[in-house]
C-alpha cells in the first residue's frame, strides 16, 4: 500500500493511493477539512467500501494538488462511512505523466 499527502484547497490531505478507484474518494472528517462541505449533504449514489456500503455525494475538487501538480475539476465522492483514510483514485492518477511502482517505490509525476 502506498500513501501520499495531496492538498485540496490548500490543506494536506492523507491519500490512500487506489489504482482500482475511479474517483477520488474522501472521508467525511477530511471532506470537511478541506472545506467541501459547507451544509447538508445530498447523497446521490451508493459505494462499496472494504467496510460495507456506504452512501456517497457525488462531487468536483475545484483545486488538487498532488505530485507537485495541480489537478482542477477532479470527480469525487464524500462517503458518510466505511473508510478511514481517503482513496487517491484515477480521476486524479489518470491526469499525471506518470505513475510507476517498483518494488516497494512509488513515484508520481
Amino acid at each position: 500500500m502506498f500513501y501520499i499527502t495531496a492538498h485540496i484547497n490548500g490543506r494536506p490531505i492523507r491519500f490512500l493511493v487506489d489504482t482500482g478507484a475511479s474517483v477520488v474518494v474522501l472521508s467525511m472528517r477530511d471532506a470537511q477539512s478541506a472545506q467541501l462541505v459547507d451544509g447538508p449533504i445530498h447523497y446521490d449514489s451508493v459505494m462499496r467500501t472494504v467496510n460495507g456500503n456506504a452512501r456517497a455525494a457525488t462531487t468536483s475538487i475545484g483545486q488538487l494538488e498532488v505530485a507537485g501538480r495541480a489537478l482542477a475539476g477532479v470527480d469525487a465522492a464524500i462517503v458518510d462511512r466505511g473508510i478511514d483514510v481517503s482513496l487517491m483514485g484515477q480521476a486524479a492518477l489518470a491526469r499525471l505523466a506518470s505513475l510507476s511502482i517498483e518494488g516497494d517505490q512509488l513515484t508520481l509525476q
